[in-house]
């Protein structure tokens, strides 16, 4: 699906506003980019991701939840199976995704090592999340 713009004036200069995706589009781009820590994602292509995973997990922990609720004896492997099916099905493209938001927002993926320092960290990479794209080529693309 090709997406057209039009100019948008901000502050006096005019550029092409970057156009939004879908939720479908979203989903397809967060498991099609698996690998992809270098290119850019814009910033409807991130929060739809984020709630797909957030609706994704709510999901899935209620599911664990009412298997255990039956304690069949295979809990142990049954938890280590969903943590790796979470970790290829979710964390590893959503360390992608948000490298890729950030350098959208002309900032290195590296930055997502900010959350390691509590509380501010995650301050700073939430605003870089909600920032608007970097308009034109950045040094991502």
């Amino acid at each position: 699906m090709k997406h057209e713009t039009e100019p948008i004036i901000s502050f006096g200069k005019a550029y092409v506003a970057t156009p939004t995706i879908s939720f479908g589009r979203a989903v397809k781009n967060f498991y099609g980019n698996y690998f992809d820590f270098s290119s850019r994602a814009r910033r409807s292509e991130y929060w739809w991701a984020v709630l797909y995973v957030f609706i994704a997990e709510i999901i899935l922990a209620f599911s664990l939840t009412f298997l255990d609720s039956f304690n069949s004896g295979v809990n142990d492997l049954f938890s280590i199976i969903s943590y790796i099916a979470d970790l290829f099905l979710f964390t590893i493209p959503m360390l992608s995704l948000t490298f890729r938001r950030l350098h959208d927002v002309d900032k290195s993926g590296w930055y997502l090592l900010l959350v390691l320092i509590p509380l501010i960290g995650a301050i700073i990479l939430f605003i870089w999340e909600i920032k608007n794209s970097t308009v034109g080529p950045n040094n991502w693309g």
